[in-house]
């Protein structure tokens, strides 16, 4: 069953470069994800609904299913997001998902500009993103591979009912990736 993370009412600081590369580059945490063998696979109707609900639901343009690899973060499912990034899947860099996986915790985020240290990620400067809302997608076995997020090119208030909703589609997320290795561990044996 996903650990379920808990929300970050007002951020944490942001962490700093040496935190974030040691949260990353967890040993563990990256056998966990490459275990899961989503990274650099096509998009899928599964995981796509799921984003596509919470653009839908939240009422947030864009919204991501991000499996953060050790360089990048992966787009498994994109709703919103146009060329070239729904071309690439995938972002290298720091990002807001990088932070969340680093805090463990949901990240909410309603104006990334009024956040020192979240004002000055890339995404901020190179794609306008200014509200940020996402939740780590946590395995059985406490590794974070990533998360279910959704972003404004605005300041966007983050209710209640978005955080339940992107936290409830990121269990939903999980149980797919689970069920998954469960079969392919089945099937193996």
């Amino acid at each position: 069953m996903m650990h379920v993370a808990s929300p970050v009412s007002s951020p944490a600081p942001a962490p700093d470069a040496a935190t974030i590369a040691a949260a990353i580059h967890s040993p563990e945490r990256i056998a966990a994800l490459h275990a899961t063998s989503l990274l650099d696979t096509p998009p899928e109707a599964t995981f796509d609904r799921l984003t596509r609900l919470a653009t839908q639901i939240i009422g947030a343009p864009t919204s991501f299913l991000a499996l953060i690899d050790v360089a990048r973060d992966f787009y498994k499912s994109m709703s919103g997001v146009g060329e070239p990034l729904s071309l690439a899947r995938q972002w290298v860099g720091p990002t807001f998902c990088q932070l969340a996986l680093t805090h463990g915790q949901t990240l909410v985020l309603d104006d990334v500009t009024a956040h020192e240290g979240y004002r000055d990620l890339p995404t901020v400067r190179t794609l306008g993103l200014r509200a940020y809302a996402g939740v780590p997608l946590i395995n059985a076995q406490g590794q974070c591979l990533g998360t279910m997020c959704a972003v404004d090119f605005v300041p966007h208030t983050w209710r209640e009912t978005d955080i339940a909703l992107l936290t409830e589609l990121a269990a939903s997320a999980m149980r797919e990736i689970e069920l998954r290795q469960a079969l392919a561990q089945a099937s193996a044996a």
